[in-house]
This record gives structure tokens, sequence and C-alpha cells, in this order.
């Protein structure tokens, strides 16, 4: 069983002793203030003169959710998952890769962009932090994943991600076994 870390995490999910002075500005931004969170990204994108977009869409859980998988998390917009699909945490998203829209594409296959997945299950909130890439196509209607890998096709949703299944809170993984609970996912595309 994977260790479960009990920190509070900032915007970016990065403990505290590893903050450096790129991250000073966002100390008072803690992910049980997701309102507070966002207006702090924006503030953050506004003064290094980046730009921004968001993707909201949802998802759901199943009773075969696990979260065991150790490099990857996906969402999936199919119907079922079998007790093989230990990365998928959410099932039937209501959006998919192939649909959004160009310009979020552009800015996903740039290496500047950070790419954050944040995942709010009933006021439980996880982040996944990673980064864009020139190979990112964004091509698959069906799924989405993040890796911790370099690995690129059409379903990854971002590399070097800080974060696969394996590490995600364990509440929010129980509370994902339950078919009707709804993920409200929100990704942020910041281009630094």
């Amino acid at each position: 069983m994977p260790v479960q870390r009990s920190r509070s995490l900032d915007i970016l999910g990065v403990e505290d002793s590893e903050r450096d002075s790129r991250l000073v500005s966002r100390r008072s931004c803690r992910a049980s203030q997701s309102l507070h969170n966002v207006a702090c990204i924006d503030k953050s994108v506004e003064r290094n003169h980046g730009s921004m977009r968001r993707v909201r869409f949802r998802a759901y859980g199943h009773a075969n959710v696990t979260g065991d998988h150790r490099t990857t998390v996906e969402i999936t917009s199919e119907p079922t998952l079998t007790p093989s699909g230990t990365c998928i945490v959410g099932i039937r998203a209501n959006k998919t890769l192939q649909r959004f829209d160009s310009e979020i594409k552009e800015l996903a296959r740039s290496p500047n962009t950070r790419i954050v997945l944040r995942l709010n299950v009933e006021n439980l909130i996880e982040e996944i932090e990673g980064r864009g890439d020139p190979g990112l196509t964004y091509s698959d209607s069906t799924s989405m994943v993040a890796r911790k890998s370099s690995f690129v096709c059409g379903r990854t949703l971002m590399i070097q991600a800080d974060k696969a299944a394996s590490d995600l809170n364990r509440s929010l993984i129980e509370r994902l076994k339950q078919p009707e609970t709804a993920i409200d996912c929100e990704l942020l595309f910041i281009s630094e």
C-alpha cells in the first residue's frame, strides 16, 4: 500500500519544504479554498505575463475504481470500468481531449505550459500537475491520461505529472468507489 502523504497542498501540490522563490507569492493558497486558488492562479499568471485557459467537465466514480496504478491517472468517457483499469479514477466524462478547442491544444503542445488537473469530489480536492509537450495531439475521443513519464500518444493529457493514481488521497479513492459520486474536474493550462 502506498504511503499516504498528509500535507497541506498549495495550488501546485508542492510540499511546504519544497517551495522556492518562484512559489513565495502562492503561500496562502490552499487546496481547501478552491475558489481562492483560482484567484491566486489568475494573479500569478498576470504577474508572469502568461496566459491561462480553463476546461471544466464532469466524470463519475465506479465500484471498480482502485487507484493503484503507479505511473498514470486516467479519466474516460466509457460507461463502465473493469478491475484491470487500475489507473482509471473516473468514467462517463462529458468531455474528451478530441473536443478541446484549438487554442487549448496549442497551449498543450508547448513545453512551457503547466497543466493542472483538479479533481473535486464532495469538496475533497486533489491536484495533479504536469507539463505540455510538442507531441501532444489530444486526438483521442475516449480517454485522457496524465503520465509521470514523457510518453506521448493521442490519449496523453500531460507528461511529467507529479502524481499517479496510487499517489491520490485514499479518502478520495474510497469516495470514487461509489458509482454515482460526481467528480467536478477542472483543467488549467498555464503558459509560463
